[in-house]
């Protein structure tokens, strides 16, 4: 297995190109398409497609052995932080992915005045692509919903926030700060897009109880769902904890239950102790072992 050859085919994959790929290695286009033809030479498979303006995209093998060269090289850059290091932290990059600002934004401020030398990358998504983006090594640590335990991860619990209906203030069910079985059949309902962990909870206690709202919508962002709520299209799903207190909305809770989930940091088992995803986790729920 030729390393050099790996790291080549991971640059053009990951730069989306050949051109980019030389730049991304500091060599010339043609040793990086010579190195990808000797790989795909040796062992007789097509990891791009050939094609004029396809000369980049990857084949199903291609997308395949980028899962794990992503993984490998990534392991790589970890081995040689923690030798660099010593365990004593100066700069660097950490990648966090988290399903709301002010939660993650909240925990990272004491991480960020421990190591104000140390960049952040805070990208914004839903449970689901957050645990994914763990899994490939895209990002090195999400904060998520309660998500399904993963193999692969520690999860390790933050904080229980509740989910809770929001109403438009002028909203007759805003009055009351409740609603029941039989007013919630005449509303529209706003809810997050699947792979939100807010929208399964609360759809599991919906079904539970028997709820079933006029007319659903669904909305692809918490800020999307809060919006149309202003607008006075409907009532939304949120937790609570990520709203901002705003005037043209309120709380609104059921009448016959409430739901809680689970606030969660998770990163991959085998990059807990790299350098500074440990120093990450130690700053917000302790030491990690």
């Amino acid at each position: 297995m030729n390393l050099v050859e790996l790291r080549a085919f991971t640059a053009v994959a990951k730069g989306g190109g050949f051109v980019r790929a030389a730049g991304i290695l500091n060599r010339s286009q043609p040793t990086i398409t010579a190195q990808i033809k000797n790989l795909e030479g040796r062992y007789n498979v097509e990891l791009f497609f050939r094609g004029r303006g396809r000369t980049s995209q990857l084949t199903p093998l291609g997308e395949r052995l980028f899962e794990i060269t992503q993984a490998l090289f990534q392991l790589e850059e970890d081995a040689s932080n923690l030798l660099s290091s010593a365990g004593k932290l100066r700069d660097g990059i950490i990648r966090i992915g988290a399903i709301a600002p002010r939660s993650a934004i909240n925990m990272l401020g004491k991480f960020h005045q421990r190591y104000p030398n140390v960049d952040v990358k805070l990208t914004f998504a839903n449970s689901e692509e957050i645990l994914s983006a763990v899994i490939d090594c895209r990002i090195d640590v999400g904060f998520l919903g309660a998500h399904e335990d993963h193999p692969a991860c520690d999860m390790y619990p933050l904080s229980s926030p509740e989910i809770v209906l929001i109403a438009h203030s002028g909203h007759h069910i805003h009055r009351a700060g409740i609603i029941d079985r039989a007013a919630f059949k005449s509303e529209t309902l706003l809810m997050r897009e699947p792979g939100s962990e807010t929208r399964q909870l609360a759809e599991e206690q919906l079904h539970r109880h028997n709820y079933v709202p006029g007319r659903a919508l669904e909305i692809g962002s918490r800020e999307g769902v809060c919006a149309a709520v202003a607008a006075g299209i409907g009532i939304g799903i949120v937790s609570a904890d990520e709203i901002e207190p705003r005037k043209e909305y309120k709380i609104v809770r059921f009448s016959d239950f409430r739901v809680f989930g689970t606030l969660r940091l998770v990163c991959l088992k085998k990059r807990r102790h790299s350098p500074l995803i440990r120093e990450l986790l130690t700053t917000i729920i302790g030491e990690v072992r």
